[in-house]
C-alpha cells in the first residue's frame, strides 16, 4: 500500500494540513484539515508529516523562477505555488510552438518529482485561472478564448479575496461566467474595485506584464535588527544605511536600478515586501529614499522588524555624463529638465499609484481622434510611431466628437469665408488648406475629410473639416 505526503502546521487548534499530496487527496484529506483528521480519512495508509516552512518554500520558488529563465527571459515567482513566465516571441524557439514549449517545461517539473499544471494564454490573468483550477497537464487557450476559456472555472480564479468569493457564494455565483453576467457598474460599490481589475486583467482589456525575477548576482543590502524593533525611525534609518551600500554596489557596477524591492521580516507576521518601478535608472540615494518612505509610513511593523532586505530586480547601465565644461557655468553645459521630471512623475506615482499617473502617446493612425491614446507614465519608451515630426500643427484642443458647424465657401472646396459655430457668426480673415485626411480602410469603410486651418476676425485659429461623403462641416479643434 502506497503512502501519502502532508506538510502541516502548528496553530491554534494544533497540527493544521496546509498541503497534501495527491494520494491524500484522493481520501479526502483537505487543506486545513486538522492532522487527527486527515489520519482517520487515510486509514491505515503510511503518513508521511512534513512541518511547513514557508520562507524555505518561497526561497525555493524563486530558485525555480531563476532555473525558468532558460525557457524565457522573464520569469518570475508568484508565492506560494506559481512561477510566471512571459514567453512572447520565445515559442518559435521549441518544436511544436507555444504547446511544445509548455510541454516541454511540464516534462522538465516531472523530472524534478514536481506535479506541475501548465497553462499558456494571452494574458497573465487567464493564465494563472486556468493553471490553477483548470484542467490537468498542459492548457494552450487560443488567442482570442481567454473568456472561454476561464467561464468555468470558480471566482476565486480571479485571484480575488476570499471576501469577495464568499459573498459572491452567497447570491449563487458560483462561476466566473456568472461574475462576467452581473451588471459591470454595479461590481465595484458591492465587492470592491479589485474585482473589475482583475476581470479587465483576465480579459485583456488591462494590461499586466510579468517582470524578470532577479538574478542570482543582483546587487543586494541586508540588515538584521536583534530582538526586532518597532520603532519606525529605527526602520528608516535601517533602510537609509542598506540605501547607501546598494548605490555604491550600483556605483561599482556602472548601472542604476530600475525596479527596486524592499523586503522586511516581522515577528509574528508574515514578511512585507515593497515594490518600485522607475521610468529610467538611477542610483541617487535622496531620490529612492524619497520613493520608498510614503511606503514604509504605512507599513505594519507588526511585533518588530527583524531583518530588512533591499534587492535591485532590475539594473540597467548608465551612460557617462560631462556635468560641467571649463569655462562655463555651473550646470551650463547641459540640461536635465527630462531627469528632474522623472523624478517628479516617480514621486507623484509613488504615492497616487502607477496606473493613476498616465501620459499621451501617439499612435499610428490617420483619423485624429484615435491619433492618441494614455500610457502609465512610467511605463518605458516602447517601439511604436513615435509623434511624427512630418505632420502639418495640430490644434492644442481637439472636440469629441467634432462640433457641426455652417461655412460659406467660395465653392464647395473651399477656401472658408464665414463660419457659423456655438451660435456665432465668425468672419474668416485666413484660411490655409485643404490637407485631405482619408479613412482606414481595414477598420471600417470611413468618409475622407478635407480640413483647412481658418483665423477668425478675433484672431482665433480654429481646424476645421469638410465630410466629402456628406459634404457636412464640422469644427474638430482649436490653438489655444
Amino acid at each position: 500500500m502506497g503512502g501519502a505526503a502532508l506538510v502541516v502546521e502548528t496553530g491554534v487548534r494544533g497540527q493544521v494540513v496546509v498541503h497534501a499530496c495527491a494520494a491524500a487527496c484522493a481520501s479526502g484529506v483537505r487543506c486545513g484539515m486538522t492532522l487527527a483528521h486527515a489520519r482517520a480519512l487515510l486509514g491505515g495508509m503510511a503518513c508521511i508529516t512534513i512541518p511547513h516552512d514557508p520562507a524555505g518554500d518561497e526561497a525555493a520558488l524563486g530558485a525555480l523562477a531563476r532555473w525558468c529563465l532558460r525557457w524565457s527571459p522573464r520569469s518570475r515567482a508568484d508565492p506560494p505555488t506559481c512561477v510566471l513566465l512571459d514567453i512572447s516571441g520565445c515559442e518559435h524557439l521549441h518544436p511544436g510552438g507555444e504547446r511544445g514549449l509548455a510541454s516541454g517545461l511540464a516534462g522538465a517539473m516531472r523530472r524534478f518529482g514536481l506535479t506541475a499544471r501548465v497553462a499558456v494564454a494571452g494574458t497573465v490573468g487567464a493564465a494563472w485561472g486556468v493553471a490553477h483550477a483548470g484542467p490537468e497537464g498542459v492548457t494552450c487557450v487560443e488567442p482570442g478564448g481567454e473568456r472561454e476559456a476561464i467561464g468555468a472555472l470558480p471566482p476565486w480564479a480571479l485571484r480575488i479575496e476570499p471576501e469577495v468569493v464568499g459573498a459572491l457564494e452567497e447570491i449563487g455565483v458560483r462561476t466566473i461566467g456568472q461574475v462576467l453576467d452581473l451588471p459591470r457598474i454595479a461590481l465595484p460599490g458591492r465587492y470592491g474595485p479589485e474585482i473589475v481589475r482583475r476581470i479587465d486583467q483576465a480579459l485583456g482589456d488591462m494590461p499586466e506584464s510579468v517582470h524578470g525575477t532577479a538574478p542570482a548576482d543582483s546587487p543586494v543590502a541586508v540588515l538584521e535588527m536583534p530582538g526586532g524593533t518597532t520603532r519606525w525611525e529605527s526602520v528608516a534609518e535601517g533602510v537609509k544605511h542598506l540605501l547607501a551600500g546598494l548605490t555604491v554596489q550600483l556605483q561599482g557596477r556602472e548601472c542604476g536600478v530600475t525596479r527596486l524591492e524592499a523586503r522586511f521580516t516581522r515577528l509574528g507576521a508574515s514578511p512585507a515586501s515593497i515594490c518600485l518601478g522607475l521610468s529610467r535608472p538611477t542610483r541617487s540615494r535622496t531620490h529612492l529614499w524619497s520613493l520608498l518612505r510614503p511606503h514604509l509610513e504605512r507599513l505594519h511593523l507588526g511585533a518588530g522588524i527583524e531583518f530588512i532586505e533591499l534587492r535591485a530586480l532590475e539594473v540597467m547601465p548608465i551612460t557617462h555624463e560631462q556635468e560641467t565644461i571649463p569655462g562655463l557655468a555651473p550646470g551650463s553645459a547641459r540640461e536635465k529638465p527630462s531627469f528632474e521630471v522623472a523624478q517628479a512623475l516617480e514621486i507623484v506615482a509613488s504615492r497616487l499609484g502607477a496606473e493613476r499617473v498616465r501620459r499621451f502617446a501617439h499612435r499610428a493612425s490617420h483619423r485624429p481622434e484615435r491619433a492618441w491614446s494614455t500610457e502609465r507614465a512610467l511605463a518605458p519608451a516602447g517601439d511604436g510611431p513615435g509623434v511624427p515630426g512630418a505632420f502639418p500643427p495640430r490644434p492644442s484642443r481637439m472636440f469629441d466628437p467634432p462640433e457641426p458647424a455652417e461655412v460659406m465657401a467660395l465653392c464647395p472646396e473651399g477656401p472658408v469665408l464665414r463660419l457659423a459655430w456655438r451660435d456665432g457668426s465668425h468672419g474668416i480673415i485666413a484660411c490655409l488648406g485643404p490637407e485631405r485626411i482619408g479613412g482606414e480602410w481595414w477598420v471600417s469603410r470611413e468618409a475622407q475629410r478635407d480640413y483647412f486651418r481658418v483665423q477668425n476676425e478675433q484672431g482665433l485659429w480654429l481646424w476645421v473639416f469638410r465630410d466629402l461623403d456628406s459634404g457636412d462641416w464640422c469644427v474638430h479643434g482649436v490653438w489655444g
